[in-house]
Formats: structure tokens, sequence, C-alpha cells
């Protein structure tokens, strides 16, 4: 969530920093005013108290037009289905399009990154391509 809110947030961004796309994995915090915030795990991404709309990058993808990519995995817990979807929704109407969006089969929340580097090539292709498209764009 730390790049999303990068990626995202004008106020967070530097001038020429190179960056021309994002990849999102399992979203779980896009929207905060969606749920009550856990104090064990959201409260690590974002302080106890505060503004939560504003600090719910849904709100902020209008900030920045850099393509994105969300990768997900097929058992993700109810909340992040949520959250990622949420994401989905709000980079669809800032694009009028889908983003790119992957989906993990038979890996859960730890496991959709996990397999990067090794023999399990079940991301590793979709990544590539996203990059080679962005690639191209610029």
């Amino acid at each position: 969530m730390h790049a999303g809110d990068y990626v995202f947030r004008d106020d967070l961004q530097h001038d020429n920093d190179g960056e021309i796309g994002a990849i999102l994995f399992a979203p779980r915090t896009v929207d905060l005013t969606a749920r009550p915030i856990g104090p064990e795990r959201d409260a690590q991404y974002y302080a106890a108290e505060g503004d939560r709309a504003d600090q719910s990058v849904v709100n902020h993808v209008g900030g920045c037009a850099m393509p994105v990519m969300i990768a997900c995995a097929e058992y993700e817990p109810e909340v992040i289905i949520d959250q990622t979807r949420r994401m989905i929704e709000a980079l669809a109407n800032r694009d009028s399009r889908l983003p790119m969006v992957v989906g993990v089969s038979g890996h859960n929340h730890i496991f959709v990154v996990a397999p990067i580097g090794t023999s399990d090539d079940s991301l590793g292709p979709d990544l590539i391509e996203f990059i080679r498209l962005v690639s191209q764009r610029n």
C-alpha cells in the first residue's frame, strides 16, 4: 500500500522519478472508509486516527494516469477481495477501461508473490508482459 500511496498521491511524488507503471499485489487497504481499521494489521499502514477518506488510495487515483497492473491470488481473504475490487473499479472509472488484472490460481495471499524466482511460473509471464507493454509506451 505504500507503493500505491506513492503512485497516486501527488503530495508524495518526486519530479522525474522515472516511474512509468505500477504493480499492486492484492491491495488490502485502498478504501479505509469501507470498514473499521484493524489495529494489528491496518494500523501498520496508516495511523490509528486520521481522515480515512483522505488516506484512502481509491480517492487519489486521478492524481496519476500511470498504467497499473493488479495481481491477486485465488484464495484471498474476503477483505482483500473487497479492497482489490474497489481499486479495480477506481482505476476503471479513471481510465474508462479495466486495468490489467491477473489472478493467480491455486495460491493464497502470501503465495501470490512467493513463487517469483522459482519454478512456479504462475505470475512471472504476466509481470514481464506488463513491464514490456508499459516500457513500449515510453
